[in-house]
């Protein structure tokens, strides 16, 4: 970038800076619902080149132009009583900005705003593209072809058909029935050796969360994982979610210095065996008849009976052209993880296996705790490992087959983790740590999840694997293989914790909030919460 277009984006920046308490006219504008999303997409435009070489400049700049001090910003600030917020929003740049004119629109939305301006909700109608210019200074009239994800959820339809409401969800739903954490009641604080503190930036992001949540919009997976006290690192942690992107590589490093998230490596021997087995699977020279006598034949192989026997069972389903790659769910998970699985993880006193559709009736009783459509479906685990003394969960599974969304599925695993973390301290525990496993096709994400701090439960992706779904995959065993490793290593020091009698509680339990899934409210006009008084409702 030349110095002279560097010198015009630092122009275009600072007036967008300037104007920032104008930036509810771009969300509505453009439909976005999501503060992110918004602001990704201003900065996107600001920074193009096609922004400073066409009309869009003059464009954008003319409509905060009409949009400032016009009837229609006054009515809008009036009706939605933000005259405090818009004050805040000239010191608070336009991060803020967007956030506040969301939360503005948003309410509007749902608050029969305008009793004189109308925005069409028939779908011929949106899809006509009628005008492409505001009214501004006649409230009466707003439409746009811009505005078609815009629909006021308040205002009746004129249309005598059927009008599809848009899904919205109550996430507060909670056990404990307060939302909201004070920075001054957290006594275990995680903060960098540099003294940044973790917790009070992850509080702040769940309260924008919370504040998000009570107007009853979708919330992104990490912002709804964010209110039960979930803190998710993984490959987006650097997207300056939870702090400021110069501090994602001290947490990396602390993360990093955790046992429980820590992949060990290979040994030699291991890494040469399993090359050796890859090679010849892919040249078939390694048929199921033999591959005991191959097995055999290597040395110091008798000190890795799970390597043996994980070997002989991947040669016995791949020795053909078989592949799993349009299997069903409970084919999948047969043919590839849960053979490493059984390799690494076998009943014994300490832990018990419970295969697809077994739960534990302590996990299943805090499920249906508040919402009783879990009592007879979408509870239950693809595959779990529990403690045998108090019948703790200790590791869950969670499959789907290629083509079908995880986004669901990722929730139940991660809340799931929770709620477990959550009764081994309630039982008198501490440092313990359980895994999830999030299967996707032949693409399995290994999670580990620990609370050693006040309202933050770590959810750390271990690693991301490509499991064999054919002969000729085999060499991506060797990282699934030191996962597996890690994983039996967190639940075999997990198991040790939770089945001996609990230490005396000497110092203060961590503090933790309860969050339930969502609730879907079918009315969206009347708002229908759950009924707590229901006698199903635990």
């Amino acid at each position: 970038m030349t110095r002279s277009n560097r010198k015009n984006l630092a122009t275009d920046l600072q007036w967008c800076l300037d104007n920032a308490q104008n930036l509810t006219f771009f969300a509505i504008k453009f439909g976005y619902q999501n503060k992110d999303q918004a602001n990704t997409r201003y900065s996107d435009i600001l920074r193009s080149n096609a922004f400073k070489n066409s009309e869009w400049l003059p464009k954008l700049r003319q409509d905060f132009i009409t949009w400032k001090g016009s009837t229609f910003e006054t009515f809008f600030w009036v009706k939605v009583e933000m005259g405090e917020q818009k004050r805040q929003l000239k010191s608070d740049g336009y991060k803020t900005a967007v956030q506040y004119s969301l939360q503005a629109g948003s309410e509007l939305r749902r608050s029969h705003y305008f009793d004189n301006i109308s925005f069409s909700e028939n779908k011929q109608a949106k899809n006509s593209h009628v005008s492409n210019k505001y009214h501004l200074n006649d409230p009466a009239v707003m439409t746009d072809a811009s505005t078609d994800s815009y629909v006021d959820e308040g205002a009746p339809s004129d249309d005598s058909g059927p009008v599809e409401d848009e899904e919205m969800f109550d996430f507060l739903v909670t056990t404990e029935g307060v939302y909201d954490v004070h920075p001054n009641s957290v006594t275990k604080f995680w903060k960098l050796p540099s003294g940044f503190n973790v917790s009070e930036s992850f509080l702040e992001y769940r309260k924008g969360c919370i504040d998000k949540a009570k107007l009853f919009k979708n919330l992104e997976e990490r912002e709804e994982l964010a209110l039960s006290g979930i803190l998710l690192i993984d490959d987006e942690i650097c997207d300056e979610n939870y702090f400021p992107l110069e501090q994602v590589e001290e947490v990396l490093q602390e993360i990093e210095a955790v046992s429980y998230f820590h992949v060990p490596d290979a040994n030699e021997e291991e890494v040469r065996i399993l090359h050796q087995f890859a090679y010849l699977m892919e040249q078939r020279k390694v048929e199921y008849g033999h591959v005991y006598k191959f097995l055999d034949d290597m040395p110091h192989l008798e000190k890795s009976r799970q390597l043996k026997y994980m070997l002989s069972s991947f040669t016995r389903i791949y020795c053909m052209n078989y592949s799993i790659q349009a299997a069903n769910e409970a084919t999948l998970v047969h043919d590839t993880i849960n053979m490493m699985i059984n390799a690494y993880f076998q009943n014994s006193p300490l832990i018990k296996c419970l295969g697809a559709d077994n739960m534990s009736s302590s996990l299943s009783a805090t499920f249906t705790a508040m919402d009783p459509s879990l009592v007879n479906y979408g509870k239950r685990p693809d595959y779990s490992i529990v403690s045998n003394r108090e019948k703790h969960l200790l590791l869950t599974l969670e499959a789907k087959r290629c083509g079908r969304t995880v986004s669901g599925d990722f929730i139940k695993l991660s809340k799931v983790l929770k709620d477990s973390l959550h009764m081994i301290n309630t039982s008198g525990y501490k440092d313990a740590a359980v895994v999830g496993f999030l299967l996707k096709g032949s693409i399995c994400s290994v999670y580990v999840m620990n609370h050693v701090y006040d309202y933050i439960y770590r959810m750390v992706l271990l690693t991301k694997l490509s499991m064999p779904n054919n002969r000729y995959k085999m060499s991506s065993l060797l990282p699934a293989i030191c996962a597996m490793k890690q994983s039996s290593a967190v639940v075999d020091q997990t198991a040790r914790i939770v089945n001996r009698p609990p230490a005396d509680n000497i110092v203060m339990p961590l503090k933790t909030m309860a969050f339930h899934s969502p609730v879907r409210i079918v009315d969206t006009k009347g708002k229908s919460r759950i009924n707590v008084n229901d006698p199903r409702v635990k």
